[in-house]
C-alpha cells in the first residue's frame, strides 16, 4: 500500500514539470519569434478571423482587442491557404490583405462593401463574395484574377459583368440575383463547367450560354429567360449542353420545356414486339442528373402542360427532379423513372399516388384474378409536402420501403399512416389538415369515431410516430373516458347527436412527428363520403358485422372501414348497401348498433338464444324480412310497430305470450293511411293463448301459429289474400270463419282437437288439407264432400269408418293418407283413387263390440278391407295371410267361440300391403269405474278418477287428456275417451257433497264496539257442529244462538259446522243495558238490523279473500300456487271475495282480461293488498320457462340472488329452499310434462 502512493506522488510531480517546461518555451518562443501584425478596423471581422486562424496556428497569445490587432509569426502566413468566414456579420475585411497565401475565401453573407483588402492577394482561386453589398466595385478588384476559377458574386448588386471575360480560367460562376442585362462577357470563357444566374430578370435569352459547351451546371431559374430552344429548324437551343449534369430552369414558361427531353435517332437498332428493326430514340441531354422545372409559368390560354413523368423519363440518367408548384394532381406513370433517387413534389394539387406503382391482373392455376406489382418507383428522397394528399394505400404495393431515407408528407390531409410505418429514413408528418366527415345519423345515438392512425399511432409506443408528450385537444366534441377505450387503437371521440354542419368540431394532436395535425369533424348527410359509427354491446356481433363490411369491401379501395374494439366506422353508404344481414346461431346476445343499418331489407336473428329484445330495431325501417326465431326476445318486440315494410316476420319459438306488437304494426300502418306489405306471419311454437287481430292484416298470404295453446283461430274471412294456413299442434276445436277466403289453398291444422270443419264446405278448391290427429267422425267429411282437393289430403289418426262421403273428391287427390282411422270399407278408393298417386291407409282400428249372448259360436262380417287384401284388383291386396287371434276364419266371416275367449279379446290383423298393421277387434263393452278423493261432506275439492275394468290403454280426449277431474264445488263432468281398438265411449261423474261456506254470524259485527248488549244467531247451510264464545282471552265457553251477551269484555265468537268451515268474529261491549227490544234482525226500520245492505257493517257482508285453486295467506297478504301463464280472466273467477278488486302489475298499470298474471302483480281489495305470485316465474314475466331457469340457476350458483316474491316463486317443490330440483320441476313442465300445480 506504502509503495503504491509513492508511484502517485511522482507521477503527479512529473506531470507538473512538463506543463512548466511547456509553458516556459512558449514564452521564449513569444520573445523571440518574428510576428506580422494584422490590424482590423471591424470587431466581428477581428474575432472571427481569430478563431478561424487558430485552426492553422498556434497563436502567441497577445492578440489586442483594444486595437483589434492580432500578431501572427511570419512564418505561418504561407501556411493559411483557406479562410472561411461566413455569415460572420462582417462589415470591413481591412487585415485580410495580410494574408498573402490564400487561395479559397469565403465571405457570404456578411456587410461587407469595399474589397479592396483582396486586391493584393494573388493566389485566389475560390472565392465567395455572395450576399454582400459590394456592387460594382468588385470589377477593379477582381479584373485579370485570372488564378480564380470559382467565382460566386450571387446577391451583391452587380449590374456590369464584363470585367469577368477576363477571367479565362473560371470553371465555376455564380452570379445570380444581379441587374446586368447581358451576357457578353462569358462567351469567352470556354472552360466554365457551372453558371448560376437565376434571380436575373434582365437576362432573356441563353444565347451566349450556348457557346460554354463544356458547361455541366446551369441554373437560370426566374430570369427573363423564355425560350430554351433559339432555332428548332437548325437545331439551337439548350440542347446544345451535352455535358449538362444539372439544370434548373425554375419559373420558366411551360412551353420552354419540351427542348430539354428532345430526343434524337441514335445509331443503334432493335427487333420490336413484331420483328421489325427498328432504331432507338435518346435523349440530346442524356448526361443530365439533376432537373429542376419548379414553378413553372403556365397562361391561362396556353394548351401545353409540363412534360409527363414518361415523357422526363428519356432523361435516363436522372437522379433528383425537382417539379415543385406546378399543380400537378397525379404523379402518373412516374415509377418508370427508374434511375431517380431525389424528387421534389412539394406545393402541387397531387391527391392521386397511384402512379408509384405499375400493376397488372394476373390469374392463377384456380382461375382467381391477383393484382401482381411489375414495377414501382424507387427513389429514396421523396418531398410530397403542401399538397391534397389523403390517401396512402399505394405504398403498400412498394417494397423495401426501408431505402427510403426521407419522405416529407408535411401539410396534406392524410389521416391513416399504417402503409408508410415501414420507411427506413426520415418521415415528416407535420401540420395535417383533416376534413373527416361525420354522417348525420337518422337513429337517435351518438357518434364514436374512432382516431385515425396519425392520431392512435401517436401514443403508441415503438411506432414511428410516438412520443411521449403526444396529447389531444378536443373542441366541440369529447374523448371517449370508458375505461375500455383508453389504449393506442381504441381511442375515439364522442360528437353529440344533436351537432349539425353548423358546428365547429375538431381534435389536434402535439407532440412528435405528426404535430400540429388537426382532424376537423363535419356532420354531412352525404352518405357516400359521410363516416357512420357503428357501436355494438355484443363482440360476436362485431365481429361478424366487421367482417360482412370488410368481404363488402374488399375489392375496394376508396372506402372507409376500421374497427376498434366494439366501435366500427365505415362510409354510411357501404351500410346503405347492406340489404341482407344473416346473422343466424352467431352467439349473439345483444344486437344493439343494428339501428344505423337503415336500408337492410332482410335480417336473420334466429337461433341466438340470448337475444332478448328487438328495440334496436325500430330504426330499420325499410326491412321486408324478419327472422327472429329460437330467440328471447318474448313480448320484447314493440320495435316492430315502426317496421312498416315488413313482408315477413317469422317469430316462431321466441317466448311471446300475446301479439300486442304485431297489432300495433297493424294499427300503425293503418292510422296512417299506408299500405299494409305483410305477407307472412309465423308466430309458432310459442305460448300464445290467442290471436286476436291476425284477422285485420288483410294483406296476409301466409300464416303459421303452430305448436302454441290456442283453442281456437278468429275470423279469417276478410284476409282475401290468405293462400297458406299453418296451425298444427294446438287445442283448436274447429275451422275458423273462412266466408271470402277463395285463395286459401293450404290448410295444415294436424294435431289439435278439431271436430267442426263445417267452414270448409265453404271453400271451392283446397291444394293441400291436413287435418291428422284430430278428433273428426264420419259426420265431419260430410263438410268437405263438395270442395275439390287437388293434391293432399290428411286424414289420418281420427276417429273415422267411412270415407264414402268424401268418395267424389279421391279421383282429384294425388296424395291421400287415411292410416291409424277406423275405416271398413275402402271400395272407393279402389274405384276412384289415381294409379299414379300415394296411398298411406295402415294401421286402421275397427272394433266390433260382441254383446253378451248365450250362443257358443258367434259369426262376425269381416271388414270389407280385409276381404279387399285377398283381391288382385284392389290397392290393399296382399299375398300375406292374416295374423288371427283367439278365432277362425270361415270364409268373409270371423268365427269366434265364447267359452274360449271369454273375457279376452279376438282380433284379425292384416300383415302386407297398404292395409298392413289393421286390426279388427271383437271386444266387451268397455267397464269403467269412477271413485272420488272424498264421498263424504267436505270443505275441500273432490278428484273424481275413471279407470277402466277391461282396458289397458285408453286415451282420454276430455280434462286436458287426464284420468281425473278437480270439483271446486258441487256439479257433473263427463269423461270422454277412445280406448286401443278405437272404441269411443263416455262416463259421467258427479259431486253434490262440497260445502265450503262458513257458517253465517248476525247481530254483531267483526271488530264492532257496542255500548249495549247484543245476541248473536249462527246459521249454517249444511250442519253446525260447534259455537263458542271466548272473553277477554279466557277459556271457551258454549254459546247458543240468540242468547243475549251483557257483560263488558272483549269477545270472540266462533262457529264450525260439520266440515270444519269456520267463522270468527271479533267484538267489544262497554256497557251493559239489557235491552227489552234488541236488534232485531228482521226489522229492516233498526238502525243496527244486520240485513240493511246500506250498512257498511253488514254482517251478511263480510270482507273475505277465499279461493279453491289457489293459496290466500291473509297474515302475509301473499296468494299462491298460481298457475304459469294465467290471464287475468282465469285468475278472477278462481279468486272468491265478497266485494271487487283489482290487480295491478308491478309499474301501477291495470291488467286487462287477456293480460297474463305475473309474480309481483299487486291485487288492491278493500281489506287491504295482496301480493301475487306465479309458481316457477322468478323473473316476472308470468311464464315459467328457460329464462326463469337461467335465473334459478344464476341464484342457486350464488351469482344472482332472488328476493321476497320472486324468491317463493322459485321455490316450486315448497322445501324451503331454490335449487336443482326446482330447476327440474320448470324444465319439465316447459316441455309439458308436468303441471306445477
Amino acid at each position: 500500500m506504502k509503495v503504491k502512493r509513492v508511484n502517485l506522488k511522482r507521477f503527479v510531480f512529473s506531470l507538473i514539470a512538463i506543463i512548466a517546461i511547456f509553458v516556459v518555451s512558449r514564452v521564449i518562443y513569444a520573445a523571440t519569434v518574428e510576428k506580422t501584425p494584422i490590424v482590423c478596423q471591424d470587431e466581428n471581422m477581428f474575432n472571427s478571423l481569430k478563431n478561424a486562424l487558430s485552426s492553422y496556428i498556434l497563436l502567441p497569445g497577445d492578440a489586442d482587442k483594444t486595437t483589434l490587432t492580432i500578431n501572427i509569426p511570419t512564418e505561418s502566413i504561407p501556411q493559411i491557404t483557406e479562410l472561411d468566414l461566413t455569415d460572420k456579420n462582417i462589415s470591413n475585411i481591412t487585415g485580410m490583405e495580410k494574408l498573402s497565401y490564400l487561395t479559397k475565401i469565403n465571405l457570404g453573407k456578411n456587410k461587407i462593401t469595399d474589397i479592396s483588402p483582396l486586391a493584393e492577394l494573388n493566389y485566389i482561386s475560390d472565392l465567395k463574395l455572395n450576399d454582400n453589398n459590394i456592387g460594382n466595385s468588385v470589377s477593379s478588384v477582381l479584373l485579370n484574377k485570372t488564378s480564380i476559377t470559382k467565382l460566386n458574386l450571387s446577391s451583391t448588386g452587380l449590374v456590369d459583368i464584363s470585367f469577368i471575360s477576363s477571367l479565362n480560367a473560371l470553371q465555376e460562376l455564380e452570379i445570380a440575383n444581379g441587374s446586368f442585362n447581358n451576357l457578353n462577357a462569358i462567351i469567352n470563357l470556354r472552360h466554365l463547367k457551372k453558371l448560376n444566374i437565376s434571380g436575373n430578370q434582365s437576362i432573356r435569352t441563353i444565347q451566349n450560354i450556348l457557346y460554354l459547351s463544356e458547361l455541366e451546371y446551369l441554373n437560370i431559374s426566374n430570369t427573363g429567360i423564355d425560350k430554351l430552344e433559339l432555332d428548332p429548324d437548325n437545331k439551337i437551343g439548350i440542347y446544345n449542353l451535352r455535358e449538362l449534369k444539372e439544370l434548373y430552369v425554375s419559373g420558366i414558361d411551360v412551353e420552354s420545356l419540351y427542348p430539354i427531353i428532345q430526343t434524337y435517332t441514335n445509331e443503334h437498332h432493335h427487333i420490336d414486339e413484331y420483328g421489325e428493326w427498328v432504331s432507338e430514340e435518346e435523349a440530346l441531354l442524356l448526361k443530365l442528373e439533376v432537373l429542376d422545372i419548379s414553378y413553372i409559368k403556365k397562361y391561362e390560354d396556353s394548351y401545353v402542360s409540363i412534360p409527363s413523368f414518361y415523357e422526363l423519363n428519356t432523361l435516363k440518367n436522372l437522379k433528383k427532379l425537382y417539379i415543385q408548384g406546378n399543380f400537378l394532381t397525379s404523379v402518373y406513370n412516374i415509377y418508370e423513372m427508374r434511375e431517380l433517387q431525389e424528387i421534389n413534389l412539394k406545393d402541387n394539387k397531387i391527391n392521386d399516388l397511384s402512379g408509384l406503382v405499375y400493376k397488372e391482373t394476373e390469374t392463377d392455376e384456380y382461375g382467381v384474378n391477383h393484382e401482381v406489382v411489375k414495377d414501382y418507383f424507387r427513389a429514396t428522397s421523396i418531398d410530397l409536402s403542401h399538397n391534397e394528399i389523403d390517401d396512402l394505400r399505394i405504398f403498400a404495393y412498394i417494397p423495401n420501403k426501408s431505402n427510403i431515407q426521407y419522405l416529407n408528407l408535411s401539410n396534406n390531409h392524410i389521416h391513416s399512416i399504417e402503409y408508410i410505418e415501414d420507411v427506413g429514413g426520415t418521415l415528416k408528418l407535420q401540420d395535417q389538415t383533416v376534413n373527416f366527415p361525420v354522417y348525420k345519423k337518422k337513429a337517435d345515438i351518438d357518434h364514436y369515431i374512432l382516431l385515425t392512425s396519425i392520431m392512435q399511432n401517436a401514443k403508441k409506443p415503438g411506432n414511428k410516430l410516438y412520443s411521449e408528450n403526444a396529447k389531444y385537444t378536443t373542441s366541440g366534441c369529447v374523448l371517449n373516458t370508458n375505461p375500455n377505450y383508453q389504449t393506442p387503437d381504441l381511442f375515439n371521440v364522442i360528437i353529440d347527436k344533436n351537432k349539425t354542419e353548423e358546428d365547429n368540431m375538431s381534435i389536434s394532436l402535439s407532440g412528435g412527428i405528426a404535430d400540429g395535425t388537426v382532424i376537423n369533424f363535419i356532420i354531412t348527410e352525404d352518405a357516400y363520403s359521410g363516416i357512420d359509427s357503428l357501436i355494438f354491446n355484443d363482440s360476436n356481433l362485431t365481429t361478424v358485422i366487421y367482417q360482412e363490411l370488410y368481404n363488402l369491401l374488399k375489392d375496394e379501395d376508396d372506402r372507409y372501414l376500421v374497427k376498434g374494439g366494439q366501435i366500427l366506422n365505415v362510409n354510411h353508404e357501404v351500410i346503405s348497401r347492406v340489404e341482407k344481414l344473416d346473422l343466424f346461431n352467431s352467439n349473439i346476445s345483444d344486437i344493439t348498433g343494428l339501428g344505423n343499418f337503415d336500408n337492410l331489407k332482410d335480417l336473420n336473428i334466429s337461433k341466438n338464444i340470448n337475444i332478448r329484445t328487438l328495440e334496436p330495431l325500430k330504426y330499420c325501417s325499410n326491412i321486408e324480412i324478419l327472422n327472429a326465431s329460437e330467440t328471447s326476445v318474448g313480448d320484447n318486440i314493440s320495435a316492430i310497430k315502426e317496421l312498416k315494410n315488413l313482408k315477413t316476420l317469422i317469430l316462431n319459438n321466441i317466448g311471446m305470450t300475446k301479439i300486442d306488437s304485431i297489432n300495433n304494426l297493424i294499427k300503425n300502418i293503418s292510422d296512417n293511411g299506408e299500405e299494409l306489405l305483410l305477407e307472412e306471419l309465423d308466430i309458432s311454437a310459442n305460448l300464445l293463448n290467442n290471436i286476436n287481430g291476425i284477422e285485420n292484416i288483410t294483406s296476409l298470404k301466409k300464416l303459421s301459429v303452430t305448436s302454441n295453446n290456442l283453442t281456437e283461430i278468429p275470423d279469417l274471412s276478410n284476409l282475401l289474400m290468405l293462400n297458406r294456413l299453418t296451425a298444427y299442434s294446438n287445442k283448436i276445436t274447429k275451422i275458423p270463419k273462412l266466408s271470402n277466403s277463395s285463395n286459401l289453398k293450404y290448410i295444415l291444422l294436424s294435431d289439435n282437437k278439431i271436430t267442426d270443419i263445417s267452414e270448409l264446405g265453404k271453400l271451392g278448391s283446397i291444394i293441400e288439407l291436413e287435418l291428422n290427429n284430430n278428433l273428426l267422425d264420419d259426420s265431419d267429411l260430410e263438410n268437405i264432400k263438395n270442395t275439390r282437393i287437388t293434391n293432399t289430403l290428411n286424414l289420418a289418426g281420427n276417429c273415422i269408418t267411412d270415407i264414402s262421403a268424401i268418395k267424389a273428391n279421391i279421383s282429384n287427390i294425388r296424395v291421400l293418407d287415411i292410416s291409424k282411422n277406423m275405416i271398413k270399407d275402402v271400395s272407393s278408393i279402389d274405384e276412384r283413387f289415381s294409379q299414379n298417386g300415394t296411398l298411406t291407409a295402415n294401421n286402421q282400428k275397427i272394433a266390433i263390440v260382441l254383446e253378451p249372448t248365450n250362443q257358443e259360436n258367434v259369426l262376425v262380417d269381416l271388414p270389407q278391407l280385409f276381404i279387399a287384401t285377398k283381391n288382385p284388383n284392389s290397392y290393399f291386396y296382399t299375398n300375406n295371410d292374416f295374423e288371427l287371434n283367439n278365432c277362425t276364419l270361415q270364409e268373409n266371416k270371423i268365427s269366434i267361440k265364447i267359452s274360449e275367449i271369454e273375457n279376452n279379446i279376438a282380433t284379425v290383423k292384416i300383415l302386407g300391403g297398404k292395409g298392413v298393421d289393421s286390426v279388427v277387434s271383437i271386444v266387451p263393452p268397455i267397464q269403467t269405474d269412477i271413485t272420488y278423493s272424498s264421498s263424504e261432506w267436505t270443505n275441500q275439492n273432490v278428484t273424481a278418477t275413471i279407470s277402466f275394468k277391461n282396458r289397458e290403454n285408453v286415451h282420454i280426449n276430455s280434462s286436458d287428456e287426464k284420468n281425473y277431474h278437480v270439483f271446486t264445488e258441487n256439479g257433473e263432468f263427463t269423461f270422454e275417451y277412445v280406448d286401443e281398438y278405437g272404441m269411443n265411449g263416455s262416463t259421467k261423474a258427479v259431486v253434490t257433497w262440497i260445502d265450503k261456506e262458513a257458517p253465517q254470524i248476525k247481530g254483531v259485527t267483526n271488530n264492532q264496539t257496542y255500548q249495549n248488549s247484543v245476541k248473536a244467531y249462527i246459521t249454517d247451510n249444511h250442519e253446525l257442529s260447534s259455537i263458542k264464545i271466548q272473553k277477554d282471552n279466557n277459556q271457551d265457553t258454549d254459546y247458543i244462538s240468540g242468547t243475549e251477551i251483557t257483560e263488558i269484555g272483549e269477545y270472540t265468537l266462533i262457529a264450525k259446522d260439520s266440515v270444519n268451515n269456520e267463522a270468527r268474529i271479533k267484538f267489544t261491549i262497554k256497557a251493559p243495558n239489557a235491552s227489552e227490544d234488541p236488534e232485531d234482525p228482521d226489522d229492516p226500520e233498526d238502525p243496527e238490523n244486520p240485513d240493511d245492505p246500506d250498512d257498511p257493517e253488514n254482517p251478511d257482508d263480510p270482507e273475505k279473500i277465499e279461493s279453491s285453486n289457489y293459496v290466500v295467506n291473509n297474515e302475509d297478504r301473499i296468494i299462491t300456487n298460481i298457475q304459469p301463464e294465467t290471464n287475468y280472466e282465469n285468475f278472477q273467477s278462481n279468486i272468491e271475495a265478497t266485494s271487487e278488486f283489482i290487480v295491478k302489475d308491478k309499474n301501477g298499470n291495470e291488467l286487462s282480461e287477456d293480460d297474463k298474471i305475473k309474480t309481483g302483480c299487486i291485487m288492491s281489495t278493500k281489506i287491504g293488498t295482496y301480493k301475487l305470485i306465479v309458481k316457477g316465474d322468478a323473473n316476472g314475466d308470468g311464464n315459467a320457462d328457460i329464462k326463469d331457469i337461467l335465473l334459478v340457476n344464476k341464484h342457486r350458483l350464488g351469482k344472482a340472488s332472488l328476493k321476497d316474491e320472486y324468491l317463493i316463486a322459485g321455490d316450486v317443490n315448497k322445501d324451503g329452499k331454490v335449487d336443482i330440483r326446482d330447476i327440474l320441476q320448470i324444465n319439465k313442465y316447459r316441455l309439458n310434462k308436468i303441471n306445477l300445480l
